[in-house]
């Protein structure tokens, strides 16, 4: 792929079939999928054969595919999150993109050093995973409110962490 500057924003990815006709004749030529905890309903297979036929027609591109929230945690809202990780690797090539970002996670209230042997745990399978595919894994530097001591959501809260 060779690398090209882009205009794009992001669109929520459940939502991407319905808003891209809308906003990419104002100059947009790429997209950033993402969606909210969880891939939930949305069928990937569907989704990427209509965004691919809007590409061909509107000239854009999927620059990457993300999903934000906490896949270190599993419970409550964020108990799809791992899995949606997963199927974002498994259908990224569908949307023709091989970068797949989000949050890195971390242990609710616990420091970044507590939240490290998970995440090593749970991102050393991802990144095989994305890895055998071609893929390449970015993570969100958002604070989520947290800090090095303390935080719900995400490691990467800075560039040191």
């Amino acid at each position: 792929m060779q690398d090209t500057l882009r205009i794009g924003t992001i669109v929520r990815g459940g939502e991407a079939v319905k808003v891209i006709p809308q906003i990419v004749g104002h100059g947009f030529e790429s997209f950033n999928l993402n969606f909210w905890q969880t891939t939930g309903e949305t069928d990937l297979i569907e989704t990427a054969a209509r965004l691919r036929e809007l590409a061909a027609e509107h000239d854009f591109v999927i620059s990457s595919v993300g999903i934000y929230g906490n896949p270190l945690n599993g419970s409550g809202d964020n108990a799809d999150t791992l899995a949606s990780w997963e199927r974002l690797i498994d259908h990224a090539h569908l949307f023709g993109t091989d970068i797949i970002g989000g949050f890195t996670g971390r242990l609710p209230g616990l420091s970044i050093d507590e939240s490290i042997p998970k995440f090593t745990e749970v991102f050393g399978e991802l990144a095989k995973r994305a890895a055998d595919r071609g893929l390449r894994i970015a993570f969100e530097n958002c604070a989520m409110g947290g800090n090095w001591q303390s935080g719900e959501w995400n490691i990467a809260h800075n560039p040191s962490a």
